[in-house]
């Protein structure tokens, strides 16, 4: 989990106290998936979009471990091609992010489509 400019130690308690583990389950499954089926998405493209509170430096480490999954999977896609939304209104219309979680949040969206466009 990354916490650029944020508090860790509080992140983990918020975590812990919450008992949702679900970026952590997910990314979990991806390692798996992309161990036991590598290539099972040749062919396939992948569109990443990610918002994050104005003062986020860079894609998320989160993004990147899920697109290097997508990859081993034969998914094509380069970590340039993250679209990071960090533009408070674009967050708002474009992602949905409540206005009052626009200086602390994490949204991420993975869509992959096969070869066919489906």
């Amino acid at each position: 989990m990354g916490t650029t400019g944020g508090d860790r130690e509080r992140l983990h308690k918020t975590a812990e106290s919450s008992n949702v583990y679900a970026v952590v389950a997910f990314l979990a499954a991806m390692e798996i998936m992309a161990e036991q089926l590598p290539g099972a998405f040749a062919g396939y493209s992948l569109k990443v979009m990610e918002s994050h509170q104005s003062s986020k430096l860079d894609a998320s480490g989160t993004a990147k471990e899920v697109v290097s999954c997508f990859q081993i999977l034969g998914a094509e896609f380069h970590m340039d091609q993250i679209q990071k939304i960090w533009d408070p209104w674009q967050q708002v219309e474009m992602v949905g992010v409540p206005e009052e979680y626009l200086s602390a949040h994490a949204f991420h969206m993975y869509h992959l489509t096969s070869p066919d466009g489906t």
